[in-house]
């Protein structure tokens, strides 16, 4: 059996391609070293790594693209990248989107929770009159009120309303109290205690939901997308997707993620938000807590390898097996063993 020895660019980005070191070598992990390594055996290819360092990806196509038969990593094609290096067929899709510091505030979070909870105060207090009204007029026994004294008050009529409304937010004690039993008076209580029930609960929920969806918003809806500055690594294929889209780009020349996210800190108040590969930023969310993907998504890109422009027939052999691969839904099941890759976006 002939193994034919070939060189390999890997691009260390998690979740993608990890690297550790044991006694001075490389050893290399990841959904796509897993990917590259089945494409190997299927070809009888023996690897010889090189691990490539830097970020700008359009920089490394250009300089290194005919240095490797084949660089590894989460590579996005762009026509200016196909002028040195051929590229695979497509692994995985990604989203395109931004990631953007938390902006939970504490004012703001009380106007938007005042507000939103003045129209369903406003319904529970109306329904609860209504239904006290009904009960009023279906039990009126309830309306007599007596003093300490013995004497009637004229203001008992009060009574099923303040109890009905005071229903509506799950104090009951008051509709049930002083009920002549009738079949009348019965019916309209069960339809109170029923009402109450569905109307607290759903309130409550949707009061939840948007204490929990506060910071949800999109701050490309909030404030335009030709408002906003976005900070990205020179070279970074979806940049210009952002761009064209109306966003303004900045570029810092940070060598790595980290310094790119110490960068952006130092600097947060300049820029509305980042911009790096979907999942690189989900692996970021995860690491740091005040920094949030924005809900807006502005496309999809996808991710393959990218192969020298002078190996057509390395070329074909990966793309054969890419296309085995994923009719045999494999990359999905490898994809689905690693944290901060999403399995449904490996089906291509």
């Amino acid at each position: 059996m002939v193994y034919r020895k070939i060189k390999v660019g890997v691009l260390i980005r998690a979740p993608y391609i990890y690297r550790t070191k044991t006694d001075g070598d490389d050893h290399y992990s990841g959904f796509l070293f897993e990917v590259w390594q089945l494409i190997a055996k299927q070809n009888k290819l023996t690897s010889v790594y090189t691990t490539i360092e830097g970020s700008n990806y359009s920089k490394i196509m250009r300089e290194q693209g005919d240095k490797f038969d084949i660089i590894i990593g989460n590579i996005s094609n762009s026509v200016a990248r196909y002028n040195y290096v051929n590229f695979s067929y497509p692994i995985k899709i990604n989203k395109i989107g931004i990631m953007r510091k938390k902006k939970f505030k504490t004012i703001s979070f009380l106007l938007k929770f005042v507000k939103n909870l003045t129209i369903p105060l406003i319904i529970l207090v109306t329904t609860g009159i209504v239904l006290g009204l009904v009960l009023w007029y279906m039990d009126p026994d309830r309306t007599f009120i007596e003093n300490e004294m013995g004497k009637k008050l004229t203001s008992g009529w009060r009574k099923p309303l303040l109890s009905t409304v005071a229903s509506m937010f799950g104090e009951m004690g008051g509709v049930v109290e002083r009920s002549d039993l009738s079949f009348y008076s019965i019916s309209a209580i069960l339809i109170i205690m029923i009402i109450s029930y569905f109307s607290t609960i759903y309130f409550q929920a949707m009061t939840i939901g948007d204490m929990i969806s506060f910071d949800n918003d999109s701050i490309i809806d909030s404030k335009g997308i030709k408002n906003v500055t976005i900070l990205t690594i020179k070279g970074t294929a979806v940049a210009k997707v952002v761009k064209s889209a109306g966003a303004k780009i900045e570029f810092t020349k940070a060598k790595n993620v980290s310094e790119f996210i110490t960068y952006y800190r130092e600097n947060i108040d300049k820029y509305d938000g980042l911009l790096l590969d979907y999942d690189t930023m989900l692996n970021i969310e995860k690491k740091h807590p005040d920094l949030v993907i924005d809900p807006h998504i502005f496309g999809y890109d996808d991710i393959q390898f990218a192969v020298s422009k002078n190996n057509f027939q390395l070329l074909s052999k990966i793309n054969q097996s890419i296309l085995e691969l994923q009719s045999s839904l494999k990359i999905k099941h490898i994809c689905a063993k690693y944290v901060g890759t999403d399995p449904a976006q490996c089906v291509i």
